[in-house]
């Protein structure tokens, strides 16, 4: 399932120069559920039962689901942040 996503999500971001008005409009809105609601829940839906499979006690799993969310969202902000620097010209 990571082809797929992979193919994807370039395409979602390389829309075709020569579609214009709705049909852009359609093909980003097409792309981007493509990717949302298909591809990536099909990616990340096993990696989200780990923690269940791991330990069968319900506070570990909340746990361990917490630390799960804490270190995405620690990842997201600096990914984006480095991001932002190259696109804004700070090295």
């Amino acid at each position: 399932m990571c082809i797929p996503l992979g193919i994807s999500t370039v395409l979602m971001f390389s829309a075709p120069t020569g579609l214009t008005g709705t049909f852009q409009l359609t093909y980003m809105f097409l792309t981007y559920n493509l990717v949302s609601t298909v591809f990536y829940t099909a990616v990340s839906l096993p990696y989200s039962t780990l923690q269940g499979l791991m330990t069968t006690n319900q506070y570990e799993r909340g746990l361990l689901g917490n630390f799960r969310f804490l270190c995405a969202d620690r990842h997201d902000r600096g990914r984006n942040r480095v991001y932002t620097d190259r696109i804004c010209g700070k090295q």
